[in-house]
């Protein structure tokens, strides 16, 4: 009986041993609409100290609030979750330097992020930012792509209502096993464009994972629900429905043997289901939480890349949750929910 022991604990060190692990909090935070120009010391000296009394209003404060009043809820989610990778979806340079700022002050931890404006590849327009924490996690490279016609430039898919970005970065642990993310951003208003950014993003999931030595997870708010007439984006992602054509050159700078059989697999459906926890619905608005409206459709996803038919992978998802944004005494810290896994990965 004791052999047996020792034998079952050391296999279960080689198990560890052989294994790495990371939590990924994907995002989208909401836009500064309404920016006011308060700086983060002035939000942080003007918090009320005291303990909240009990009575309310409970769930009042639902409408939107600014940036500066949201930012801290934000950061503070991040911190309590305990993520490694955190990527944001929607945030303007002044939250992406607000966030860092706050993580660094607040988790007594170094974080940093990579990213670029979608406008200009610059600092203009929304940031697809990948947070990280320097304590868990190395950048080894990172790249920018416009899913349009011509995603190698700031550009815009002719249908499309705004311009619409990609930040790729690879990834290692501190203890050496590699991992790449991609973080993305669909566009609200044309399904052909979000048709066009699937077929993209397969192609280069492809890629990563022929050429980037360890697994690839996609992240963000693909404004593409599983089913209905906008899911043509997600079916493609996950394989159900065929690419469209995409621009040769990409094609041919991100080739990759395993284009044909390369999929995306929905991270909630890798998962046990008795480790999913948390909400269904991702898109929750600026609602009363009485309303129908602020139940939610799911159109924000976490995705492993796999090829058709292989039974083994280099990751597996412990458990998944969509999280909260709306808590009694406060307000909505987003109009869409974090989702939060625990990934473990094969060194």
């Amino acid at each position: 009986m004791l052999m047996k022991s020792v034998l079952q604990a050391l296999a279960l060190a080689a198990v560890a041993l052989a294994q790495d692990s990371f939590r990924l909090q994907s995002w989208n935070i909401r836009y500064d609409s309404l920016p006011d120009g308060t700086s983060v010391d002035s939000t942080l000296g003007s918090l009320d100290q005291s303990i909240p009394q009990d009575g309310g209003p409970y769930y009042a404060d639902y409408e939107e609030q600014p940036w500066s009043k949201r930012r801290i809820g934000v950061v503070n989610d991040v911190i309590f979750n305990r993520a490694d990778i955190f990527t944001v979806n929607e945030a303007l340079k002044r939250q992406v330097d607000d966030i860092k700022e706050l993580l660094n002050q607040l988790s007594g931890q170094t974080w940093d992020y990579i990213g670029v404006g979608r406008d200009d590849g610059k600092e203009k327009g929304e940031y697809q930012a990948i947070f990280y924490n320097k304590q868990k996690a190395y950048r080894k490279s990172d790249y920018t792509i416009w899913l349009s016609d011509t995603p190698f430039e700031p550009s815009k898919h002719k249908d499309a209502g705004a311009y619409r970005s990609t930040t790729v970065a690879r990834f290692e642990t501190v203890s050496g096993t590699p991992f790449t993310i991609i973080n993305t951003h669909l566009d609200h208003v044309s399904n052909d464009q979000r048709k066009l950014s699937a077929s993209l993003l397969r192609q280069l999931g492809a890629h990563e994972h022929q050429h980037g030595d360890g697994p690839v997870f996609l992240v963000g708010d693909l404004n593409s629900p599983p089913e209905g007439q906008d899911s043509g984006a997600y079916k493609i992602a996950v394989g159900s429905e065929n690419t469209v054509s995409i621009n040769e050159t990409f094609a041919q700078r991100f080739d990759a043997s395993n284009a044909k059989n390369f999929v995306f697999s929905d991270l909630l459906g890798e998962t046990d289901a008795a480790q999913r926890s948390g909400h269904h619905g991702t898109f929750n608005k600026f609602e009363p939480i009485s309303s129908p409206d602020a139940v939610g459709d799911r159109i924000d996803f976490q995705f492993a890349g796999t090829i058709k038919g292989e039974s083994s992978k280099k990751y597996k998802v412990e458990r998944t949750r969509v999280a909260e944004v709306f808590y009694d005494l406060g307000y909505r810290i987003s109009d869409h929910r974090p989702i939060i896994s625990d990934i473990s990965i094969q060194k």
